[in-house]
């Protein structure tokens, strides 16, 4: 009976996490029922063997075995697993009681009682273990650093905040009769799944409406200038929807709003999951949906003469910024802006046509398959920020949307992505907390390599800004801090950051998605030669979580050993020949840089290294390691758990390329009769390390420093 009474205890404070009075009821008489349903099958099994068998005495010990073995056999077990814990204890102090206190054997029993809730206690408390973390690399040549303003601090101008809304919300003040301005419904129905009705009533009990009414509620930080200021809508993403996530960003959004720009995070709680219901993923259009409502919203209060808002808002440069699947959300509303009807429905129709300048995914989801296909992105400039901790997304999913943006026309775009080796999913938001999940399974997270949710915000924050800035304000000074982080080092915390950048102006060599052939480039004319390596392989970039990425890399591996004769003949070598007609479109010369992403894709701690060698038509070679330039990041392994629970990681390993750009110049500098103009081979040559494996992709030149 303690042992039963101990299980529902548990199970009731799992249950009341919810918030919701029909999911705590539900919750409770769910947990309770199967607790007592299963613990009384398997002692009643249990029993009956015994019966048969009359090996052991039927008394508390039966309890014992019972709770293991529903442990084992009810599902969720993970959550029996921590609760269970205290249920063999009961067990063993009910197996004292029967035999008695004063005989020694039913003390030892209850000693050990003691002792095993003691040490599970210490174990959950316990923060876990961080001696496997990588260590940051040596930088490799000086850099210069950034002699602008710091991202880092707040701006100069003072900002006020208000929110506007329904007027009439059940739970939140903030959207009650107080707010500033007054706004309508919007109906998103038809672009959720159905829940069926219990479900759906537990959500009309908690917040006295359905997705036919949902309310345009946001919170505003905005400059007490004059402006025209830029505006920045945040999206949160998927928490109990009972916790105000849309508040969890004034960390960003008061710190952009101090540097000119209206900052608006939207309310979208009522599409988050409860304790009886989750939409699971299937609000994706939603709350994508829901998005372009406010923006609609802003349109008019931007353009009505009576607004506040009345010429403050500066709607032709517009920046989304979403967290999670909020990030999801962010990049569906950029990839659908200009389509004329949802692709899935054509008669629904869209007349969105909004300004997206800019796009920032916060360690963001990337499920959504409208119409079997991912949502792809187009002249528009795009910040993908992710977390090698991550617990919840177990993996960089920005760097799908990441690579399938594309640019086209004149005007300047650029892309970056920025991998966080030690964040993880939730302190970007302060009211989700600082773990990934909350207890009892939170207790089960290796928290300790988790770097500090301040130092992960700050981190954040002068990414966005200098993001933002240069690609909303034009100050582009600003993204060189993105094409190397090096340069802001006075700005950011200590840690490992692995980047990458693009921009409009770069032109590709070789992506290797042109074909199945291994010789050929992508560009027209180009060619590619490899030679004595262990393996060539082309494939795909994939996730930790197996999700693939769809850029296409070259996997290289090599073991000088294997060759007797060490000569430099023989040293491994990948080259790639440059068409003469790229190098005159691009008027290539000193100023320009090769540009490529590398990562290597081993676990050993000792980091690999390789030359970079460039050959013009004259055949004047120079060749530089490539720590010259920067170091190759180490393996950047992740435990998530301190135990048996791996929270549904396929590895504690991901693959994250960081780019590469190699100014011609130092290049130059070794021997100055060496001609950019006339280059014709780009070649890696591997001979710093005896062996080794790398992945390789997106060979190109990037556009001269002075372009920006």
């Amino acid at each position: 009976m303690g042992t039963v009474i101990t299980l529902i205890l548990g199970q009731i404070f799992v249950a009341t996490r919810g918030k919701t009075f029909l999911g705590m009821f539900l919750g409770i008489l769910l947990y309770i029922t199967a607790t007592i349903f299963v613990v009384a099958l398997v002692r009643l099994i249990l029993s009956v063997g015994l019966w048969i068998f009359h090996k052991l005495p039927k008394s508390g010990l039966l309890c014992v075995v019972a709770v293991f073995i529903a442990v084992i056999l009810i599902p969720y077990a993970i959550w029996y697993w921590i609760i269970g814990i205290g249920g063999i204890a009961g067990g063993l102090v009910s197996l004292s009681f029967s035999r008695g206190w004063r005989r020694p054997s039913s003390l030892a029993l209850f000693a050990t009682a003691i002792l095993v809730v003691g040490m599970t206690v210490w174990w959950l408390l316990s923060p876990g273990d961080d001696s496997y973390l990588a260590r940051p690399s040596a930088d490799g040549a000086p850099v210069e650093p950034l002699s602008l303003p710091s991202p880092a601090e707040r701006g100069p101008l003072p900002f006020e905040y208000l929110t506007y809304g329904s007027g009439n919300d059940l739970r939140r003040p903030e959207f009650g009769p107080t707010v500033a301005i007054r706004t309508s419904t919007v109906d998103v129905s038809c672009f959720l799944p159905e829940l069926g009705k219990w479900r759906h009533r537990e959500r009309w009990s908690y917040w006295g409406f359905d997705p036919t009414k949902l309310p345009l509620n946001g919170r505003v930080w905005y400059p007490m200038g004059s402006g025209p200021y830029p505006l920045v809508m945040i999206v949160h993403g998927n928490h109990p929807m009972w916790e105000n996530s849309d508040s969890g960003y004034t960390w960003l959004a008061e710190h952009l709003a101090s540097h000119g720009f209206v900052v608006v995070s939207i309310d979208a709680n009522f599409l988050n999951s409860s304790v009886a219901s989750d939409y699971d993923q299937g609000e994706n259009f939603a709350r994508t949906l829901l998005l372009y409502q406010h923006l609609a919203l802003w349109k008019q209060f931007s353009s009505a003469p009576s607004s506040r808002f009345a010429g403050k808002v500066d709607f032709s440069k517009i920046a989304l910024v979403g967290h999670s699947r909020g990030g999801q959300a962010v990049t569906t509303a950029a990839g659908f802006n200009r389509l004329s009807s949802h692709p899935e429905n054509g008669n629904f129709p869209f007349h969105f046509q909004y300004d997206i300048q800019s796009v920032v995914l916060i360690a963001p989801m990337d499920p959504y398959l409208p119409s079997g296909s991912p949502v792809p992105l187009s002249n528009v400039n795009i910040l993908a920020l992710g977390g090698g901790h991550d617990a919840d997304t177990l993996g960089f999913w920005g760097l799908r949307p990441y690579y399938r943006t594309t640019f086209s026309g004149d005007q300047y775009y650029c892309k970056a992505s920025a991998y966080l080796y030690r964040a993880n999913h939730s302190a970007f938001n302060t009211i989700w907390g600082d773990r990934d999940y909350q207890p009892p399974l939170g207790w089960l997270l290796n928290h300790k390599p988790v770097m500090a949710p301040q130092d992960q915000r700050k981190t954040a924050r002068v990414l966005i800004t200098a993001f933002l800035k240069g690609t909303v304000k034009g100050e582009t000074a600003y993204l060189d801090l993105l094409r190397d982080t090096r340069r802001g080092r006075h700005w950011l915390p200590d840690e490992i950051l692995v980047t990458q950048f693009e921009d409009s102006r770069f032109r590709l060599i070789a992506d290797f998605s042109e074909d199945l052939d291994p010789i050929t480039a992508t560009v027209p004319g180009g060619a590619i030669v490899h030679e004595n390596f262990s393996r060539v392989m082309e494939t795909v970039l994939n996730l930790r979580n197996e999700a693939s990425t769809e850029q296409k890399v070259v996997f290289l591996g090599w073991k000088r050993s294997d060759w007797k004769d060490h000569t430099p003949a023989l040293l491994p070598q990948y080259s790639i020949f440059v068409p003469e007609s790229l190098l005159q479109e691009m008027k290539f010369g000193p100023g320009h840089r090769l540009s490529f992403i590398l990562c290597d894709t081993q676990r050993e701690p000792e980091v690999v290294d390789l030359s970079v060698e460039v050959e013009d038509e004259s055949g004047h070679r120079v060749r530089l390691p490539l720590r010259h330039f920067a170091p190759i990041h180490p393996p950047l392994i992740s435990k998530f758990s301190k135990g048996f629970y791996d929270f549904g990681s396929a590895s504690d390993f991901e693959l994250i390329p960081q780019t590469f750009e190699l100014p011609m110049k130092d290049f130059l500098s070794v021997d100055p009769q060496f001609d950019p103009s006339r280059l014709r081979v780009i070649r890696f040559v591997f001979d710093q390390s005896e062996s080794g494996e790398i992945l390789l992709g997106r060979i190109g030149i990037a556009a001269s420093e002075e372009s920006n």
